[in-house]
């Protein structure tokens, strides 16, 4: 086999090609053919060897695995010599074209056959771990489904394949240890499986050992955290403002009632500049002033009319939004992002399923998520209760659990955790998802093509709403009870006591001054 170099451009190479075979009839041919062209065509001076076997060289594992195979044998018959071409199927080794003819060949397509567009029945080995929802997940039956095995059902009916399912000894999605890949890869890699279809991303150390379909789905590693706890119902009664607000209302109370009264008292208008400032404040509560208090003072009129007008705002506001909380619990601030979460007492944790993940965090140079890293919990595999513990320690308030958004989703459905938890908005790292072959796989670009044609055409989604649909159905959340009970109206006793305290208060130092 001679070591040739390879022209940059396929045109440049049939131009070549067809110009020696119509001037010298396949002299010097070896000098022109790329070396991807010549593999399992053996050179004798110049001329190909018309006695080589060249079935068992087409049926080695170097050439089956080009995407595109092309062989041109010189053939003796009836004393005449021929130049035959051949290509190679999945269903036949050594496929002919027919007779070699430049005419017959106008093209580099018409030579350069597409090898796996008919996989002929061919059965491919699947590397499967079936818990991954609503993409891959047991069905009541027992069986393997989901939206990835329905998209490649579509798949394989186009391309006459059929399937087998595969799952590892060990329930990992797969890494490398030791120089060797382990879980879903390790049957990629090792066992002759041909086609990983769960939700796996792309990273450098599996792009360098395997091959991968275009990105057909975007995903992210998102965290589950337990709603904080609501808080009391009897402090309902200070939820319809905030504290900056009574704070302001406080003082401009306090501010507004002192000042008139000192003023009206200086200039000999009132008598009691305490009664009044106080009685001048209750209009927070709808209190009048009483016919003895009622100044004549034009200014202390224009005065009292603003303040009455802020005040009738004030009380309205604080009624409306009373009345609204009434029924809704009010909650703390939640954790929404990553750097309160590493700052928190909270602990990320996961199950050890060898996802990307968590050895991102345990390494990464990112001060936050290094810090989520250190304090990252993995769980042991379980397959029973998958992530049943986790969860209880998210429901104590301990823990957050960690895993992809899709999967995130149909785990708090699933469990009935809609209202008792939240996803964050922030996710560890956005990811794309890939099917993964072998390395060298030849008709990796064929079931790419098709999966993105599935993601271009809409099926991917529909057949993602489909099982998400059937796996957790239409759900309304609700927030707070659907019918108000005694302990909602908790603050609307506590105003009242609150009010009677007050006026008592009032009718005391009223009758002492």
């Amino acid at each position: 086999m001679q070591d040739l170099s390879v022209p940059r451009r396929m045109d440049e190479i049939y131009e070549m090609w067809v110009k020696e075979i119509k001037t010298e009839y396949f002299q010097n041919l070896a000098d022109i053919m790329p070396r991807r062209l010549q593999i399992g065509i053996k050179v004798k001076g110049n001329m190909t060897n018309p006695h080589l076997n060249t079935t068992s060289v087409l049926a080695q594992s170097v050439v089956q695995r080009s995407e595109f195979i092309l062989l041109l044998q010189p053939q003796d018959r009836h004393g005449y010599q021929r130049v035959y071409a051949y290509t190679s199927l999945p269903t036949r080794i050594k496929a002919p074209l027919g007779v070699w003819n430049p005419d017959k060949f106008p093209s580099r397509q018409s030579f350069f056959v597409p090898r796996f567009l008919d996989f002929g029945g061919q059965v491919l080995g699947l590397s499967v771990l079936c818990y991954d929802e609503p993409f891959m997940y047991f069905a009541k039956e027992g069986h393997c489904i989901g939206s990835n095995v329905d998209a490649l059902q579509i798949i394989q009916h186009k391309l006459n394949f059929e399937i087998t399912m595969t799952s590892p000894d060990i329930a990992v999605w797969g890494f490398k240890e030791n120089g060797t890949w382990n879980g879903l890869f390790g049957l990629l890699m090792y066992e002759g499986q041909k086609l990983i279809i769960n939700v796996m991303q792309p990273s450098v150390e599996r792009t360098e050992d395997f091959d991968f379909t275009y990105p057909y789905w975007e995903d992210g590693f998102g965290i589950i955290v337990r709603v904080p706890p609501p808080m009391p119902l009897w402090r309902n009664v200070l939820y319809p403002f905030s504290s900056l607000m009574w704070s302001l209302i406080f003082a401009t109370t306090v501010t507004l009632s002192s000042t008139l009264a000192t003023l009206l008292h200086r200039l000999r208008h009132i008598r009691d500049p305490i009664g009044f400032a106080i009685k001048m404040g209750c209009g927070l509560i709808s209190q009048p002033l009483s016919e003895a208090d009622v100044v004549e003072v034009w200014w202390a009129r224009l005065w009292l009319v603003v303040w009455w007008v802020a005040v009738d705002i004030f009380a309205a506001a604080y009624t409306s939004n009373l009345v609204a909380v009434l029924s809704v619990p009010v909650y703390p601030d939640r954790i929404n992002t990553l750097h309160e979460l590493a700052e928190s007492d909270l602990i990320p944790s996961a199950i050890d399923y060898g996802d990307l993940a968590h050895q991102a965090l345990k390494t990464s140079k990112n001060p936050v998520l290094a810090k989520l890293g250190q304090k990252l919990y993995l769980a042991p595999v379980d397959v029973d209760v998958v992530y049943g513990d986790l969860l209880e320690m998210v429901m104590d308030g301990t823990h957050v659990v960690i895993v992809t958004v899709d999967y995130l989703i149909f785990t708090q459905h699933q469990s009935g955790l809609t209202q008792t938890t939240y996803i964050m908005d922030e996710k560890i790292f956005p990811s794309y998802m890939s099917w993964f072959l072998p390395k060298h796989t030849p008709f990796t670009n064929i079931i790419s093509s098709h999966v993105m044609r599935l993601l271009e055409t809409g099926v991917l989604a529909k057949l993602y709403r489909d099982h998400v649909g059937s796996l957790i159905g239409k759900e309304t959340q609700v927030l707070g009870d659907v019918v108000l009970n005694l302990g909602h109206l908790q603050s609307a006793f506590i105003v009242l006591a609150l009010g009677l305290m007050v006026a008592l208060i009032t009718l005391l130092m009223k009758r002492r001054i």
